[in-house]
């Protein structure tokens, strides 16, 4: 961490295991670099000698215990985070008027009408929309 002239600090940044894992996948420490999928000899003298390199890749790959799924984008960011008191969860929905759409979050049994199950008559989560004129 650095602390500038004016008080203010830069770094100081948890070393998480994604910046780990990059600094030792990376090909510039043995004195190689990737282009367009494809691997060159760098201008760079080697950092590391291969047969490291090539072991703690090795035992990256046997660690490797989940892959990571790409995220689809989606305009309901608490989908599967809210659930209702009776521990229903709570499904994004929205309202149009005059071209503005308007999100909020509704109970499952609720969104369904299922007025049998006692979680249809919770209050759903709605926040406040502010529209700017």
């Amino acid at each position: 961490m650095r602390v500038l002239s004016n008080g203010r600090t830069r770094g100081g940044v948890a070393f998480t295991q994604g910046p780990l894992f990059y600094m030792l996948r990376n090909r510039f420490y043995v004195g190689e670099v990737k282009f367009k999928n494809e691997i060159c000899p760098g201008p760079q003298p080697a950092l590391l000698e291969r047969n490291l390199f090539d072991k703690v890749q090795a035992k990256l790959t046997e660690q490797w215990s989940h892959r990571t799924v790409t995220r689809t984008r989606s305009a309901a960011l608490l989908a599967g985070l809210l659930f209702d008191d009776a521990g229903q969860p709570m499904i994004a929905t929205h309202a149009t008027n005059n071209r503005v759409r308007y999100r909020y979050y509704v109970s499952q049994p609720k969104l369904r009408a299922d007025a049998k199950t006692p979680s249809a008559l919770s209050t759903a989560f709605r926040p406040r929309i502010s529209r700017r004129r």
